[in-house]
């Protein structure tokens, strides 16, 4: 059986704030990160299916195949010997 994908929610019970669409055009790659809030999602939306719902459309070449990632880079482990960023 296969686990179900997670949610916006889920993904925010672990101190997630947001996400990076990247432009899926290998001679573009361009990236952009959004917040949850200003995609104005409900949290359970599983985050996989995010690109389809918003249809992004890349703003340096116009392509609309993208992929999404969650931005882990202001994520700190707390709990885990790091400290939370104020």
């Amino acid at each position: 059986m296969t686990p179900e994908p997670p949610t916006i929610g889920h993904l925010k019970s672990h101190g997630l704030e947001g996400l990076f669409v990247t432009c899926a055009n290998a001679a573009c790659l361009n990236s952009k990160p959004f917040t949850f809030a200003a995609l104005d999602l409900a949290d359970d939306v599983q985050f996989p299916s995010i690109a389809r719902r918003r249809r992004f459309v890349c703003t340096q070449c116009g392509g609309r195949m993208v992929n999404v990632m969650p931005e882990w880079r202001a994520h700190r482990a707390v709990g885990n010997g790091m400290q939370p960023l104020e």
